[in-house]
Parts: C-alpha cells; structure tokens; sequence
C-alpha cells in the first residue's frame, strides 16, 4: 500500500491490483469500458479508491494551477492539478502502454491474482469461484475456459464468458470445511455437461462483476504464464482448435496410453504445468549435448 496525505489526513491507495478491495474493483469496472482521455479515467480511480467527492468546478490559482474542492465525510480539501498529477502517476500500475503510430497507448492490463469475487448470487443460486492464482483448478477445468476465452476473442459472443464463467464457479459441494473429508476447494467436482445449464443463469449475473472475474482471470493467466514460461513460450497455438491442442497435449503427457488421459484431465493444472516444465527443460538440455555433439 501506498500512503497519501492531504492537509493532516492520511489516505491509503493501492500499489498493485492484489491490494484492491472487492468493491473498488467492482466500481472500476464499471467504468473501465467507457471511451473517456486517459486523466478522466486516472481521476475516476483516485475517486473510487479514496473515496473523495468532487465539490466545485475547478478554481485558477495564479500561477496557473488549477485547483480542485473534494469533500470526504465532514472534511473539505483543495487539491492541485500538479498534485491530482502525482496521484494519478502513481496508479500506472493499472495499465500497459504499448506504441501505435509513435504515441503511447495505455490499455488495462491485469496482474489481479486475489480472487476478490469468491462468491456469486444470481437468481437465487449461489455459485463458489476457484481459489487465488487458479491453484485449485483442474487441468480440465483449464481446457474448457481457454477454449471458451478463445471463442470469446474470436466472435466477441458473451455467451462464451459466461460458460467461461460457469466452468470456474460452481454449486457447493455440500462438505463441512471443518470435515477432514473437506480439502479446500467448496467447489462440486467439474462436469462439462452442466456447463452451458449453468450458464444460462451465470447470463444474469451483473455485467461489473463478470468483468471483475474477467480480469481475475487474465491476471491468473499472465501469473502462470510467468511461472512456467518454457510451457507458454512460442506454444503457436490456433485459437480455431485450442480444444483440440490441448486434447494432443494430454495424449503426449499420456504416451498415447488412454487408461491415463482421464487421470491427467483431472490433475491439478499446476501439477500438469510443473511436469510439461522439466520435460521441456530437460529436452532442451539434451537437444543442446546433440547440438554440441556430447
């Protein structure tokens, strides 16, 4: 966390999307969506986060500054252009910038790996969401939401986030976790067959929150990425057949044997990505004794 005073008042401000509250995601992404210049966006997250309310149309300071009344409760602050600037620079961690015809671009990028949004109501169900960092996802699981990511990216159809959705939140599976029958996932096992039943309520689910497990999922997805980067290295992969690449992946970690494949679907993904990581280590490594005739 980072730490901003204004007069004598202390105020807190995130340092990175881990340090969000679920509520000042929820906001944001409410208006994350909006075609708004980049500062308007800046201010609308200092807002959220700190809580301060516009009061007045800006006043001219003379030396050119303008000058900006919020209000926080019974607390009324005059704040800088120049200082809403420095805030504002320090809320970068939002963004990726990338070059486009010689000027910077900023675009929301996610490193969000808190599951922030545990749990959601919709029509009067209630569906459990996967542990941080997706450590408690099957590598089934995995299959099924990068293959509807990827039908999303392709058709721009929500109905793809919402299976999405739908294969990563799912009905209690009714276990005490004071059980020693409970092993940290409330979760029922995952069945591909009630995905799409289950996404036809997930589709009501308000739009700011599918958002916000959105960009916990993309934040999960550039984690694990990083964590195994000789998996996700030049993998190549055609968006039109990410089922059926993954579906080759599993008979090659399987060595074509079929009695192995169901086990391997319901493995653990970190489990299945830390194997494929040293055996691409290790084929490297010999790959290289050929190249150098050793």
């Amino acid at each position: 966390m980072q730490q901003l005073t204004i007069n004598t008042d202390v105020f807190h401000l995130p340092s990175a999307w881990n340090e969000l509250s679920a509520k000042q995601l929820l906001k944001i992404t409410e208006f994350a969506g909006e075609e708004v210049p980049l500062y308007q966006f800046f201010i609308k997250i200092i807002l959220v986060i700190t809580g301060l309310v516009p009061l007045k149309v800006p006043e001219v300071e003379g030396t050119g500054t303008q000058c900006f009344w919020f209000k926080r409760g019974d607390n009324v602050y005059l704040i800088s252009s120049d200082d809403i600037a420095f805030i504002c620079s320090r809320m970068k961690f939002f963004f990726s910038v990338k070059q486009e015809n010689g000027r910077d671009i900023y675009y929301i990028e996610s490193s969000l790996t808190k599951n922030l949004i545990p749990i959601v109501q919709v029509n009067g169900k209630t569906f459990y969401g996967p542990a941080d960092a997706l450590t408690n996802i099957t590598f089934e699981e995995y299959i099924h939401a990068e293959t509807n990511l990827d039908h999303f990216r392709q058709t721009h159809s929500t109905k793809y986030i919402n299976r999405l959705i739908a294969t990563l939140y799912r009905p209690s599976n009714g276990i005490d976790k004071s059980s020693f029958e409970y092993k940290g996932d409330p979760r029922e096992p995952f069945n591909d067959f009630l995905i799409d039943t289950r996404a036809q309520v997930i589709k009501d689910l308000p739009d700011a929150e599918k958002e916000a497990i959105m960009l916990f999922y993309n934040g999960c997805r550039k984690f694990i990425a990083g964590k195994f980067p000789n998996v996700f290295s030049g993998s190549g992969k055609s968006a039109e057949d990410v089922f059926m690449e993954y579906m080759k992946l599993v008979n090659s970690l399987a060595d074509s044997d079929i009695t192995k494949k169901e086990q391997i679907r319901k493995a653990y993904l970190y489990d299945v990505f830390i194997t494929l990581e040293d055996l691409i280590i290790e084929q490297k490594k010999l790959l290289k004794k050929i190249h150098h005739g050793v």
